[in-house]
């Protein structure tokens, strides 16, 4: 049978994934995403508080790939246009849970802008603050705290489609963690 990805996360990156069963559906899908016709948004929990009036970063992305291999992208004038409206759901004592939708697809746009804005992405090893990732062993959580919790497009038949996905427990935990610490202060 045929079922292909039609699009990918970042290795360290939870949530929604779409497959396709069919060619033509799969061309479809492929499509939308090349035109920025599909919804995506993801919840990320940064460091520090972020500004309320920081609504959109738009900020260029640019590449590079190093000897080993290992992507990594940076803000660079001489970069791609890359766009991401961000939206404050819930503010800790030292960290802000926010929804991050991206206009453009960058190589790691969200965790770009995010560290851009002075706010990196708790657990991101390679776009955050190496002490923050040491710290959350206590908290039992060694990984990106990011996840693609929507997905919305109209198929070619005029369907609208839309999917949602909750935490996982293990983010879930993390928030717990930090909602207990904000309540202690």
């Amino acid at each position: 049978e045929f079922l292909e990805l039609v699009h990918r996360l970042d290795r360290e990156t939870s949530g929604l994934l779409i497959l396709a069963k069919k060619s033509k559906t799969l061309k479809h899908l492929h499509s939308l995403f090349r035109e920025s016709k599909v919804k995506k948004r993801y919840l990320a929990l940064v460091k520090g508080r972020w500004p309320r009036t920081i609504k959109r970063v738009d900020a260029p992305i640019k590449k590079n790939i190093n000897l080993s291999g290992e992507r990594r992208s940076v803000i660079s004038n001489q970069g791609k246009v890359a766009i991401t409206d961000f939206r404050v759901i819930t503010r800790y004592s030292d960290t802000t849970l926010i929804e991050a939708t991206p206009t453009t697809g960058r190589t790691h746009q969200i965790r770009v802008h995010a560290q851009h804005m002075g706010n990196p992405i708790i657990g991101d090893e390679k776009y955050g603050i190496q002490e923050e990732f040491v710290n959350l062993e206590h908290k039992r959580c060694i990984r990106l705290f990011l996840h693609a919790h929507h997905l919305s497009f109209k198929m070619s038949d005029g369907k609208y489609l839309e999917f949602n996905s909750d935490l996982d427990d293990s983010l879930n935990k993390l928030l717990y963690f930090y909602s207990a610490d904000c309540n202690t202060q």
